[in-house]
């Protein structure tokens, strides 16, 4: 059985849309015809549809031992580092195996000792070149989705103080200048903040909808969701697009506290075409709409679908962060079924997560559900 999302109009004329549950596309249809709706549109086939959990004893959503440690930042800038020499061992374990080879078998004065020690000291210098940029910033956003946000502005500022010529591939300054405002924004000071990128406001190679977009990343850091929200909604009305049609619904359903109006505007996306993040923040929403509106088993599937997205993209630590609530609002909807164990596992997984973020509303959100036993209560919005 599939979870199939629709639109279609009553005899009436009047649009509407939903799920419903079906055995495939075409049982699907005559199910929505036996209704009497008109015009009938499925967003999925029957290979692409979440599918229905008819037990819950085996979850389809597990993550690997190695994925979740991708979840948890590097302790320092010499683990990040040592992480991403491992991935190239490939490049220096050969010298390093004709170094030890030679000083074991030859002669200390031997030519046979150099080459291979100054191939390597010129991979180290190329390795220090290129990686540490990436590695700092990194660091940064490591932080900021841990929600140590002093630490974040720590690690950026290093990396701003690095020579311009040291990015082998460079980091626009826009973007640093916007993640360090966020930094500001995430230790209680928004108003410096805003005024760091108010420059910007006036970028023709940034417009005025993207830059909107920018400044609502800011006042998330800062916990202000509502100036959040509007910024998006300024920004969807000067360029409205699928992607910030996306944006306006996750943040409609998941701060907002409005899932009738994310409902809304995911109507107007044409799913079709959607692929990557967008896909992700698809399944996302409508999992969190299925959630927030009393119906956890519609959930669970379009969860699943969206963090099986984002655990291929576990190299980007804002993904990791995604992953993260995702999984939060996976354990509240499992709550909500009466599978208490499994909620439990995931809860436990990113408990000093949720303590780190101080996502106050989730947390409290999460004890009560914790408590309640099935029900889930609504996720309140920050002031």
């Amino acid at each position: 059985m599939f979870h199939f999302t629709y639109r279609a109009r009553t005899p009436q004329g009047r649009a509407l849309s939903g799920q419903v549950t079906a055995s495939d596309d075409a049982a699907a249809r005559a199910t929505l015809a036996q209704r009497g709706y008109l015009e009938i549109e499925l967003h999925e086939s029957t290979d692409t549809a979440p599918v229905v959990h008819e037990r819950f004893s085996r979850p389809q959503f597990n993550l690997t031992a190695t994925e979740e440690a991708r979840l948890h930042p590097a302790s320092g800038l010499w683990m990040q580092l040592g992480r991403v020499s491992l991935r190239q061992v490939a490049w220096w374990g050969p010298l390093a195996g004709w170094l030890l080879l030679a000083l074991l078998f030859r002669h200390p004065l031997d030519w046979a000792h150099g080459v291979p020690a100054i191939a390597l000291l010129g991979y180290v210098v190329w390795f220090l070149w290129s990686s540490l940029p990436e590695a700092l910033y990194r660091l940064a956003l490591f932080s900021a989705e841990w929600g140590d946000w002093a630490a974040s502005g720590r690690w950026l500022r290093r990396l701003m103080r690095l020579p311009r010529g040291w990015l082998s591939t460079p980091l626009p300054r826009q973007e640093l200048d916007f993640r360090l405002a966020m930094a500001e924004a995430g230790q209680g000071r928004l108003q410096q903040a805003l005024d760091q990128i108010d420059h910007y406001a006036r970028d023709a190679a940034l417009g005025p909808a993207r830059y909107l977009a920018r400044v609502a990343t800011i006042h998330h850091a800062a916990g202000d969701y509502r100036g959040m929200l509007l910024r998006l909604h300024e920004a969807h009305i000067l360029a409205p697009t699928s992607h910030s049609r996306l944006d306006l619904a996750l943040v409609q359903v998941r701060w907002g506290q409005n899932p009738q109006a994310a409902r809304k505007l995911l109507d107007e996306v044409d799913e079709s075409r959607l692929e990557g993040m967008a896909s992700l923040c698809l399944h996302y929403s409508r999992g969190l709409i299925a959630l927030n509106t009393g119906h956890p088993r519609l959930a669970l599937p379009h969860l699943e679908l969206a963090m099986q997205q984002a655990c291929h993209q576990l190299d980007s630590p804002p993904m990791c962060g995604l992953l993260l609530d995702m999984r939060a609002h996976y354990a509240l909807a499992l709550l909500a079924l009466g599978e208490r164990k499994l909620a439990k596992q995931h809860l436990s997984a990113i408990r000093d997560w949720l303590k780190a973020k101080g996502d106050k509303a989730l947390m409290r959100r999460c004890k009560q559900a914790l408590s309640a036993g099935r029900s889930v209560p609504a996720l309140a919005v920050a002031a």
